[in-house]
C-alpha cells in the first residue's frame, strides 16, 4: 500500500492500525442477539475502538477468532437465492457457469434495449441501498443521458469486516448526550420522539373521539390516521435534516411535536366552544319547563 494513501484509508477504516484479532462485534445483529451471550456483548461494548461488522451475523454476538460455519437450509420446493449455496457453492468461474450462472445476463444482452428497460420498470426492482431507488428508472436515465462517454461507479465496500459503520442503535443514550455530532443529535432526538409521541398521541385520540361526526362513524378514524401519517413523516424528515445539518439542533424534532401540541389545543378549544354552545339551549329549555 502506498503510504500516501494511508490518511484516506484511515479515515474510512477506523481499525486499519488496530486489527480485528480477538475482537468482538457490536453490529446491529449482535446487538439484537446480545442476550445469547451477555458477557461477550459486555466485552464488545467496552472495547476501544469499536467494531461494527465481522460478517458473522449467523453467530451473533460474534467474535473474530471464533470459527463457525453458518447453517444454510432450503425448506421450500425450489430454492431461489440460497439453492446454489446449499448445493456446495460455486468457488470457481466454471462451476458458477455450470450451475446456471450468467444465464439471466445472456438473456438480457439478447433483448432489445427498450424491451429490457420496460421489463425492469414493470418488475419494480429497487436498489438495496437505503433509498430503494427503482432500478428501471436508473437504467433509463443512464441510457438517455447525453454524453459521449459514460462511467459506472461501483460501490465495492459495503460493511466489510472492520469498516467504519455509523450505526447508532446500540450506542447508550448517555453517550449520545455527551456527543456533539449531528448524527448523534438526530439519534437522541429520535429516541426522545418515542416518549413524547406516547404522550401526545393518546391525548389526540381522546380529543378526536369527543368530537361529534354525526352518522359518519369512520370520519374520526380517518382524521386520526391522517394526522398520525403527517406527524410521523415530519418527524422522519426533521431527523434527516438534523443529520444533514440543514436544521438547527435546538429546533430539531421539537418543532414537529410543538406543531402537534398546538393543533391539539386548537381542536380542544373548538370542542369546548361547541360544548358550551350546546349547553346553553339545554339550560334555557330546562328553565322554561320549570
Amino acid at each position: 500500500m502506498d503510504q500516501r494513501d494511508r490518511p484516506e484509508i484511515d479515515s474510512f477504516y477506523h481499525l486499519s492500525s488496530a486489527g480485528i484479532a480477538r475482537r468482538t462485534c457490536q453490529g446491529a445483529a449482535c446487538f439484537v442477539a446480545r442476550h445469547l451471550n451477555p458477557s461477550r456483548w459486555q466485552e464488545s461494548a467496552a472495547q476501544v475502538p469499536r467494531l461494527y461488522c465481522l460478517g458473522k451475523c449467523y453467530a451473533a454476538p460474534a467474535a473474530a477468532d471464533e470459527v463457525q460455519r453458518p447453517v444454510i437450509e432450503v425448506r421450500c420446493r425450489q430454492g431461489i437465492v440460497l439453492n446454489r449455496i446449499v448445493a456446495g457453492g460455486a468457488r470457481t468461474f466454471e462451476a458458477y457457469v455450470r450451475q446456471g450462472g450468467y444465464q439471466a445476463l445472456e438473456k438480457a444482452l439478447g433483448q432489445p434495449e427498450e424491451e429490457l428497460l420496460r421489463a425492469m420498470e414493470i418488475s419494480g426492482l429497487r436498489g438495496l441501498g437505503g433509498a430503494g431507488f427503482p432500478a428501471g428508472k436508473k437504467w433509463r436515465s443512464v441510457r438517455e443521458a447525453r454524453a459521449s462517454r459514460k462511467f459506472v461507479v461501483a460501490n465495492f465496500d459495503e460493511g466489510d469486516p472492520g469498516a467504519s459503520s455509523r450505526r447508532l442503535e446500540g450506542v447508550p443514550t448517555l453517550e449520545l448526550l455527551r456527543a456533539a455530532g449531528p448524527e448523534q443529535n438526530a439519534e437522541l432526538q429520535w429516541r426522545l420522539a418515542y416518549v413524547i409521541a406516547s404522550l401526545l398521541l393518546p391525548l389526540l385520540g381522546i380529543i378526536i373521539t369527543r368530537f361529534s361526526f354525526g352518522a359518519n362513524r369512520y370520519l374520526a378514524l380517518l382524521i386520526a390516521v391522517l394526522i398520525y401519517f403527517i406527524y410521523s413523516n415530519l418527524l422522519s424528515i426533521s431527523r434527516t435534516l438534523v443529520m444533514q445539518e440543514a436544521l438547527p439542533p435546538w429546533l430539531g424534532l421539537s418543532g414537529v411535536h410543538l406543531g402537534l401540541a398546538v393543533l391539539m389545543l386548537i381542536m380542544y378549544g373548538q370542542q369546548q366552544k361547541a360544548f358550551r354552545g350546546a349547553a346553553r339551549p339545554a339550560a334555557a329549555s330546562n328553565r322554561d319547563t320549570r
